[in-house]
């Protein structure tokens, strides 16, 4: 499971011996969020890295979210720019060979 609030990314894994219990697998807060990728070939696959702060190096999460990572993405947006951060979408058009 993904839960995204105004300032943290949290990522959990259900307890298959628990019914509504789940664990922490990891978590970043949003205002660190370097940048966010989506496969051109799979856009339901997201690869989102952190910058490095203080002592905690950057790091990246590779995540599939089959018909939400466009959701994702927005609600991530939408969080950072209510925090007053500005936001930069830079892509780079690639070509697809036939």
């Amino acid at each position: 499971y993904v839960v995204i609030s105004e300032t943290i990314f949290l990522v959990l894994e259900p307890e298959p011996k628990m019914k509504g219990i789940a664990k922490l697998v990891s978590w970043g807060t949003l205002p660190t969020i370097d940048n966010i990728k989506r496969n051109l070939d799979n856009p339901d696959f997201l690869s989102i890295s952190w910058r490095k702060v203080d002592d905690k190096e950057p790091w990246v999460l590779n995540l599939l979210l089959p018909n939400n990572a466009n959701d994702c993405v927005n609600l991530c947006l939408k969080h950072l720019k209510k925090q007053g951060l500005n936001i930069d979408k830079k892509y780079q058009k690639k070509k697809k060979l036939k």
